[in-house]
């Protein structure tokens, strides 16, 4: 259920069937304040506007996940503590939304599989550390961090989070180096999940 909070009167004035880039700045801003505040708890959920009649914008409550969307009204927005922002969709006002559809893809995490060709997607670093743990080693995966604009992936942005390297020597068993970046606390984060769903711990 939303945990609803004191409304603020911060308001963002767009047509919500397309943000521009300006558009996604400011209300991702005022998703920072939630976050920094406290709220939602240690970080996690998402944080939702709701329009009013002017067509501004306020931020109203916290979630703890991207669900429920019949409990918001259609053009509603909700945004993760990555940037990512959905709307609400379909419905009424008096039924609530009938879906979540993402609107602006702002950080994903792509865990690829460059062996067998296959590759997820992942919102939350964590996730998708526990996506790659699943790969067989010997398959030498990796994971990139892609950030984006809209719906267009800016491929100049790519980082490596983490990679896999194998040597073997003749009539031994593969040895292999699984390197994890650690310069940051987001990178951190990602380590660490990793580590205990590859470990079992």
């Amino acid at each position: 259920m939303s945990q609803t909070l004191n409304k603020r009167t911060e308001k963002l004035n767009i047509n919500h069937q397309k943000l521009n880039i300006q558009d996604i700045k400011h209300v991702q801003k005022l998703a920072i304040k939630a976050y920094n505040k406290g709220t939602p708890k240690d970080g996690h959920g998402i944080v939702l506007f709701t329009r009013l009649e002017d067509l501004s914008w306020f931020y109203y409550a916290w979630k703890d996940s991207l669900r429920d969307p019949q409990s918001e009204e259609p053009g509603s927005l909700a945004l993760d503590q990555y940037g990512n922002i959905w709307i609400a969709e379909g419905g009424n006002n008096y039924d609530g939304a009938k879906q979540w559809s993402l609107l602006h893809k702002q950080s994903v995490h792509v865990a690829v599989n460059p062996i067998a060709n296959t590759y997820s997607e992942h919102f939350c670093p964590q996730e998708a550390a526990i996506a790659l743990a699943a790969y067989p080693v010997g398959d030498r995966p990796y994971v990139l961090q892609v950030q984006a604009t809209g719906e267009s992936l800016d491929r100049e942005n790519i980082r490596v989070l983490s990679s896999v390297s194998m040597q073997q020597k003749p009539g031994e068993e593969p040895n292999y180096t699984i390197t994890l970046h650690l310069d940051n606390s987001e990178n951190k984060r990602f380590a660490e999940a990793y580590l205990k769903a590859a470990l079992k711990l």
